[in-house]
């Protein structure tokens, strides 16, 4: 038996990994996801929320930051 690939874009992550992908706290983070301005995370468990990681990507890629060229 294989264990999942954590980079496999529909693989989940958890709260502290989302806020480390995308330099925000925690606490910003439940608050947009309030004000409908970050992906909704997915209800894993009674009480345990993810995201999927392709929810992650595309909002870190529509960010006005994303499209700056270096």
């Amino acid at each position: 038996m294989t264990s999942p690939n954590p980079s496999a874009p529909d693989a989940l992550a958890r709260l502290p990994e989302v806020s480390r992908i995308v330099q925000r706290s925690p606490r910003q983070i439940r608050r947009d996801v309030a004000a409908c301005l970050f992906p909704a995370p997915l209800k894993i468990g009674a009480r345990a929320i993810a995201w999927r990681r392709s929810d992650i990507t595309a909002w870190v890629d529509s960010r006005p930051a994303a499209q700056i060229k270096g």
